[in-house]
């Protein structure tokens, strides 16, 4: 009897998956205010596939639960590379940036924005070692 089984399933024809658009907040790089707020967002996001919320709702979530990208002044860029020791050069280096850039950062000419002030943030908490 068991054959039969298996036979039925050999005999199955395959199913191509069809992935749709996803909320582009909700990916594994997403930040949290809260374990819990990662929980709603995760439900709205789920919402928002079925279409049982609506864009503008989502947004509303993504402001509720999503930490916002921190802000550096450039004293505090030159604090944070100070005090890990670092040579702009080395520095640009940890963060896969130029040298002119962190330059310009801490000259103010120029502020880091998405990934490189995420990078900033982990530094300016747990040391340049966590990138090491």
């Amino acid at each position: 009897m068991a054959k039969a089984k298996v036979k039925n399933l050999e005999a199955t024809p395959a199913r191509s998956v069809t992935r749709k658009a996803v909320h582009p907040q909700t990916d594994s790089g997403a930040v949290y205010k809260s374990g819990g707020l990662k929980s709603v967002h995760r439900l709205a996001s789920a919402l928002l596939k079925v279409k049982a919320i609506d864009k503008t709702t989502m947004r509303e979530y993504d402001e509720l639960c999503l930490a916002e990208v921190p802000h550096f002044d450039r004293e505090t860029i030159v604090k944070i590379r100070e005090d890990a020791k670092l040579s702009q050069n080395v520095f640009a280096h940890y963060l896969n940036t130029s040298t002119s850039t962190v330059q310009k950062w801490e000259t103010g000419q120029n502020e880091p924005s998405g990934t490189a002030a995420k990078l900033l943030q982990i530094i300016q908490k747990h040391g340049i070692k966590v990138l090491a």
